[in-house]
């Protein structure tokens, strides 16, 4: 089994290596869409980031919790 994985990923790996790659890739995602008018989304507005959760409180502490097995 390991030496057909390894004749497929050497076949793939061949595959890969013969066709050119493209120079650049959002020229290459511009060919796709821009013969179909483009693609042009509304930029939402930026908003504040909200504060980040406090787990400082008692409920958030691991030696209370029943399902926490602390190692000593």
């Amino acid at each position: 089994m390991e030496d057909e994985a390894r004749r497929v990923l050497d076949a793939s790996v061949e595959k890969v290596s013969d066709e050119p790659l493209p120079g650049n890739l959002a020229d290459a995602i511009a060919s796709i869409f821009d013969p179909l008018g483009g693609v042009n989304l509304d930029i939402p507005p930026r908003e504040p980031m909200r504060e980040p959760p406090d787990f400082s409180g008692p409920e958030h502490d691991l030696d209370d919790h029943p399902r926490h097995e602390r190692s000593v």
